[in-house]
């Protein structure tokens, strides 16, 4: 077999080039150079009653050409050639200026800054465009609905951590504060009730968070809604058994936070049990009974939510999980990413049960873009908001996300607070 030596060399240019075919790569990319434009909402439905407000995302792309010279030694002989290959790229935000971009409804409708809002066309549909530098983008399609009309009883729940310390760990839990976890709950406070940001899809879902003022037995807690207890150095099995012989305070009364130091992983399941009424919740396979008392409580799992004490302090900003999404799982929620082998199928355009939310791909980034199993979906890239998203503000609960809450509140007990 005859040798053959292949070097590839990939050259970047980035001082000056005296070989002319290369001075167009050195111009500065610009808005005139816009090849296709996207258009994104950040939900494809917006509640209609001039409060609530639909954000659209417009992305700009460019082709970019990259050059590749590829020297080859073939038997001695040296052979030269240079390889141009030309990519679509989304364009810099430094590199456009607001002003360059327009969007407007298909009816003429121009839209400033973005932000669409309305109190007209409940029960219709609205297309807008973007168009940069004469390029138009494809339409979006967002539905008008009609402000639900809602008398939900208000739910308050009070909520214990208990802080399983053990020996030499006091440095981590003296942060967990009476004031640390009330800042957590104000978060999850204005989240449910819709108060934080004006979101397309957001209601207030009546249901409040407090740090409790007693113990099961109806006793004055010595720090409002802690519970601190002195493990000494029990191993992660003593740990369990302690919680679940001592800790498994009526989840009808309380919600249940255990800040464990030796579990592997924070964690929240949803409900097991439902009244024998009728009622469903897509996703889950629940248990019917008659009434509360049926249920005998076993394992902490069952009663409440498992943090794990280092992920704690990672609960208050844009991390991977907030407190928010591990209350949603507990109440019924299930997370908005795809997962390829995860629980729950793609349905529908979603996996949550909820044609309010959007499915997302695996990313590690507050932004995102939508999930599709099919090239005739549309890819939209968005800010991510809401309590089910991971990587996310955090800041908003949907209308049909507040539907699956209430019902699981009412309905399946170990989670009922009514």
């Amino acid at each position: 077999m005859k040798n053959m030596e292949i070097i590839l060399i990939i050259t970047c240019f980035i001082t000056a080039c005296t070989e002319s075919k290369y001075e167009a790569y050195l111009e500065p990319i610009g808005v005139k150079d816009v090849t296709s434009v996207r258009i994104s909402p950040n939900c494809t439905k917006l509640i209609a009653d001039g409060i609530s407000e639909l954000q659209l995302e417009v992305t700009p792309y460019v082709n970019v050409t990259h050059t590749r010279r590829i020297e080859m030694i073939v038997n001695g002989k040296q052979i030269i050639k240079d390889s141009i290959f030309t990519t679509s790229t989304s364009l810099e935000n430094d590199r456009i200026s607001p002003s360059d971009i327009v969007i407007k409804t298909l009816n003429g409708e121009v839209i400033e800054d973005g932000t669409y809002r309305t109190n007209q066309g409940a029960g219709s549909t609205i297309e807008f465009i973007a168009i940069v530098n004469g390029i138009e983008s494809k339409p979006c399609q967002v539905e008008l609905i009609a402000p639900p009309v809602v008398d939900y009883k208000p739910i308050t729940i009070p909520v214990v951590f208990h802080l399983l310390v053990p020996e030499n760990s006091n440095e981590i839990f003296n942060g967990m504060t009476v004031e640390f976890f009330q800042k957590l709950l104000e978060h999850t406070n204005g989240a449910f009730a819709a108060s934080l940001i004006h979101a397309p899809c957001a209601i207030d879902t009546k249901i409040k968070f407090i740090l409790s003022p007693t113990d099961v037995n109806g006793e004055k807690l010595e720090e409002e809604g802690i519970n601190r207890l002195d493990i000494g150095n029990m191993t992660q099995l003593e740990v369990n058994e302690y919680i679940n012989k001592n800790l498994l305070w009526d989840p009808n009364r309380f919600l249940n936070i255990y800040v464990n130091p030796t579990t592997y992983q924070s964690s929240a399941s949803g409900p097991q049990y439902v009244l024998d009424n009728g009622t469903t919740l897509a996703g889950f396979n629940l248990i019917p009974v008659s009434n509360t008392t049926e249920i005998t409580w076993n394992n902490y799992n069952e009663t409440g939510i498992t943090l794990r004490a280092s992920d704690v302090f990672d609960l208050a900003d844009c991390s991977e999980k907030r407190l928010e999404y591990y209350i949603g799982l507990y109440y019924g929620l299930i997370p908005t990413m795809y997962e390829y082998y995860g629980a729950f199928p793609y349905i529908n355009g979603d996996v949550d049960y909820c044609s309010d939310t959007y499915t997302y791909n695996m990313t590690t980034s507050i932004d995102k873009s939508t999930y599709r199993d099919s090239s005739e979906e549309n890819i939209y890239f968005y800010s991510s908001y809401n309590i089910m998203d991971t990587y996310s503000k955090s800041s908003t609960i949907t209308y049909e996300q507040a539907l699956r809450l209430r019902t699981v509140m009412e309905n399946c007990p170990g989670r009922m607070h009514n």
